[in-house]
């Protein structure tokens, strides 16, 4: 075939193409056209024509408008039954969010690598307008996900909530970020407050006593005080506060003393048989056994709190090999050393189980 034949079939053909895309945007005609305007292209350029961003733009203009028609039905309804729907959207949202972003930054095998990757996605775009503890809190979300196949599968049905991957963390592998499957398994359709009871139950149950101490002693390589400024907002005058970073057991035993102090002072100052406008308020009677503490004095009557501690007794005197774990109430597993501290000090009520 000569070339002018091929320049003339050339047009034909183009022009038709050009008609059909016509038809398909004013018509909105059926994929049918889609594929015959595809063939009148390849066989007047020898191109395949890709269509992919035209379906993601698509998609995304169909999601735009479902979400549009998604709040106008909300906001008809009542505020009550508004609230109830509302929240179970978000939750359904952010974890589709979290999903999109751990699939982004994927799984390197390194917690760390994974975080930072998902901290990047999160942080850009729209992202840049949520806040820096939302986005640090939602990369760690991403990577376990990311790290965890099994509760990405759970995320996605609903079976678990963001807020409890938060509690599964607690039981991931250091470096690998990788959550023993069954334990996934076994928060499925729980809350998360319920959620945190069982991943506490399942850390102190597998605590092993090196371990416990070798992690007692890297919050402690890692404690930190630091001083901060607070403006002022409202009625209330600008402050300055002093926080205190450190292994759990350790800030726990302060409070502990701290409430106690506390306590002591309001009952020294005449307790419930004084009017309530003759008594600081509970915040400031903490701020003021703090100041006593590091001031070097003592409120009238202070003792000691009672630290109570359990430990397993099959462990402590039977024949098992296992070095026994102590466990503070609402603390978790302690070591040793911790444990032979409260003892001298006399601030410990044992337990055995």
């Amino acid at each position: 075939m000569c070339r002018i034949c091929i320049e003339h079939m050339f047009v034909l053909t183009f022009g038709l193409a050009i008609l059909l895309g016509m038809a398909v945007t004013d018509k909105g005609t059926s994929e049918d056209v889609l594929v015959a305007l595809d063939a009148a292209l390849l066989a007047a350029t020898g191109k395949v024509v890709d269509r992919s961003g035209d379906e993601v733009e698509s998609a995304r203009l169909e999601a735009k408008s479902a979400f549009a028609s998604l709040l106008d039905a909300v906001r008809r309804l009542p505020d009550g039954l508004a609230v109830d729907v509302c929240s179970d959207y978000e939750q359904q949202l952010a974890a589709e969010r979290l999903l999109a972003v751990a699939r982004l930054a994927g799984s390197s095998g390194d917690v760390a690598i994974d975080r930072r990757r998902a901290r990047n996605t999160m942080s850009a775009g729209r992202g840049k307008q949520l806040s820096g503890r939302s986005v640090n809190r939602d990369a760690r979300r991403a990577a376990a996900v990311a790290a965890n196949e099994r509760l990405g599968e759970q995320l996605a049905n609903g079976s678990i909530t963001p807020d409890a991957i938060d509690a599964l963390s607690k039981a991931a592998d250091d470096k690998s970020g990788e959550i023993p499957a069954g334990l996934v398994d076994a928060v499925s359709g729980m809350a998360p407050d319920q959620a945190s009871r069982v991943v506490e139950d399942h850390l102190e149950s597998a605590a092993d006593a090196e371990d416990v101490e070798r992690e007692y002693r890297r919050a402690r390589q890692a404690r930190r005080a630091y001083h901060y400024d607070v403006p002022a907002s409202g009625g209330r005058p600008a402050m300055s506060g002093i926080a205190l970073e450190g292994p759990k057991a350790d800030i726990a035993r302060w409070w502990a003393q701290i409430g106690s102090s506390a306590d002591a002072a309001y009952q020294a100052a005449g307790g419930r048989d004084r009017p309530t406008v003759q008594h600081s308020s509970f915040n400031s009677r903490l701020y003021d056994a703090v100041a006593d503490a590091l001031s070097g004095r003592r409120a009238p009557g202070s003792g000691r709190p009672s630290v109570i501690v359990t430990v397993d007794a099959e462990s402590l005197f039977g024949d098992s090999e296992q070095q026994a774990v102590a466990t503070q109430l609402g603390v978790g597993p302690i070591p040793e050393s911790l444990l032979a501290d409260y003892v001298q000090s006399g601030s410990v009520s044992a337990v055995l189980r």
